[in-house]
């Protein structure tokens, strides 16, 4: 059996203009100019071992 993980990302604007009148986002969408949190998510599966 195939296993398939989905990882929701939300990105915005770049970090130094921030938020605008207008905007409408979801949980904490992390600027495009940045890594955020992906990157350790990402490194943290590795450790899993396949089913």
């Amino acid at each position: 059996m195939n296993v398939s993980m989905v990882i929701p990302t939300y990105w915005t604007r770049p970090g130094d203009i921030g938020w605008q009148p207008g905007d409408a986002f979801f949980d904490h969408p992390t600027p495009i100019n940045t890594e955020g949190t992906l990157g350790r998510t990402l490194k943290s599966l590795k450790i899993l071992e396949k089913i």
